[in-house]
């Protein structure tokens, strides 16, 4: 498959290039640059992006769901309510919901859960849809 993605701004991590593209192809970078892309990158299987779009890298960071909890006893109003951590439970993929929950507030794209099994990562991707990492 080969995904063409557009924008006004294009953040490579280390330069930031103007009404750019990037062009993917089996899921290698195949071309990136400024201006329009190439001929042959226009007729991509997925074109996504467009104007007033900014495409920066995916955020990967480890969620330490045991850590998480340690760190927030108390339940104070910017972090998650008494109630949502009462109706968590006690399986590890239902105390990772919290954590997982505040990564995603923060931005992060791709959580990856400290966990005891490759099966609670699976579990929270079914609650709450999207991919997660395991570190085990």
């Amino acid at each position: 498959m080969d995904i063409l993605i557009t924008g006004d701004a294009i953040f490579t991590g280390t330069e930031l290039l103007r009404n750019a593209y990037l062009y993917i192809r089996d899921g290698k970078v195949e071309a990136l640059g400024e201006g329009l892309p190439p001929e042959d990158a226009t007729y991509a299987s997925l074109v996504i992006g467009g104007p007033h779009r900014i495409v920066v890298p995916g955020i990967p960071w480890p969620v330490d769901p045991i850590g998480y909890l340690a760190k927030t006893p108390r339940c104070e109003p910017e972090k998650i309510s008494c109630e949502t951590r009462r109706a968590l439970g006690p399986d590890e993929a239902s105390a990772s919901l919290a954590a997982v929950l505040e990564a995603h507030t923060h931005g992060i794209a791709v959580p990856l859960l400290v966990v005891s099994s490759v099966s609670t990562a699976i579990q929270i991707a079914e609650m709450l849809g999207g991919e997660y990492g395991a570190l085990i």
